[in-house]
């Protein structure tokens, strides 16, 4: 646990240490730089799978394979992927508890570096790697609850299943060797972004960034909660620009308990962070701080404490409802409800999203002075 000296009588009221939080928020920017690296290295894993797909449909036509025959070869090439993808899993792995290790250092350092007289624990590298192999995802939908390893090895299945059933279909239909290798490739025409592999890379992409946003997100955790006596819990962070999720959206701000509440990612590919709330000792450490925003093509900064849906009130209504969509932008404009509300009004208690209709039997008044 942290070590404070002359550390006061604590009460129940809570405040977001916002310099720290800048120091967070602008610290997620750069993790996406690593998210962008770990992709690259999957690129010569996809060559190596392209390779040997089109190595193996380069003899006799497949629609001359008995059925024996044609059974061994999509064996035999979905053992080959399975090794592939095995290798890069391991590569992954190793970079993910590393990566785990630093942040689980950065968020001990970050916080001692703007707290004064306080000295914060360091979770071990076998509690890092631990919390990282069994603390659930907290994405809704099907991969809702799953260890990283299962979402991993899921995505691995899934892939692979995806090539040996383009080329189940293409010997169904008839279709030449030649055929099939475009439909798993794609076309020159299109820069190959039609095939099979294209949906493989881009997969790869969601599920890596997906990866690196649960191992920080862990690590922190774990840190805070190694730090308990000072670290009272979490602030919901999102990004400001109208790529952000209705989910995100509505948890932006948010503040749960040290070990209450959900953490990042809650979808795949989620962007959103949690910076660190703290006793009332450390309330004078809560101003000057901002965060990122962009809107119209335009990043400016705004302050760490405004959340979400009170940064969109300060945006043009055309923004807004790119953002909402024309009913929930003016309802959001017309209906007087405030930032705080419209927020609550979102979501329901497990975080799924209400439709209007169930937004409109909770707030019907607010439906008829917006006049929808």
């Amino acid at each position: 646990m942290a070590r404070a000296q002359n550390k006061p009588q604590s009460n129940d009221r809570l405040y977001v240490a916002d310099p720290l939080a800048d120091a967070f928020i602008q610290h997620q920017v750069r993790i996406q730089g690593l998210t962008a690296t770990e992709v690259k290295k999957f690129a010569p894993f996809l060559k190596d799978i392209d390779a040997d797909i089109r190595k193996r449909l380069s003899g006799d036509e497949l629609t001359d394979f008995s059925k024996r025959r044609l059974q061994r070869l999509l064996t035999a090439l979905d053992g080959s992927l399975a090794d592939v993808f095995d290798e890069y899993k391991g590569v992954l792995a190793k970079d993910l508890q590393d990566f785990g290790q630093h942040e689980a250092g950065f968020t001990a350092g970050t916080m001692e570096a703007h707290i004064e007289g306080v000295d914060f624990d360091v979770p071990s590298a076998s509690q890092i790697r631990a919390a990282i192999k069994t603390r659930p995802l907290s994405v809704r939908g099907p991969d809702g609850g799953k260890v990283l390893d299962s979402l991993i090895d899921d995505w691995t299945t899934k892939e692979r299943n995806a090539v040996t059933n383009v080329i189940r279909r293409g010997v169904v239909e008839g279709q030449s060797n030649a055929d099939i290798v475009r439909a798993i490739r794609g076309t020159k025409a299109k820069q190959y972004s039609d095939g099979i592999l294209s949906t493989t890379d881009r997969n790869a992409r969601a599920v890596v960034h997906t990866a690196v946003q649960h191992v920080s997100s862990t690590a922190r955790q774990e840190t805070f909660e190694a730090n308990k006596d000072v670290v009272k819990g979490a602030k919901w962070v999102a990004t400001l620009d109208k790529h952000t999720c209705p989910v995100c959206r509505s948890l932006d701000g948010q503040v749960y308990g040290i070990d209450a509440g959900p953490r990042p990612p809650i979808h795949l590919q989620d962007r959103c962070t949690t910076v660190p709330v703290l006793d009332d000792e450390f309330a004078k450490y809560s101003k000057g701080a901002w965060r990122p925003a962009v809107a119209n093509g335009k990043a400016t900064q705004v302050d760490a404490s405004e959340t979400y849906y009170a940064w969109l009130q300060r945006q043009s209504a055309a923004f807004q409802d790119e953002v909402l969509g024309p009913v929930r932008g003016k309802l959001f404009r017309d209906g007087g409800l405030s930032a705080k509300r419209f927020a609550e009004l979102q979501l329901d208690r497990n975080f799924k999203p209400l439709t209007l209709d169930e937004m409109r039997k909770i707030e019907s008044a607010a439906f008829k002075r917006a006049g929808i």
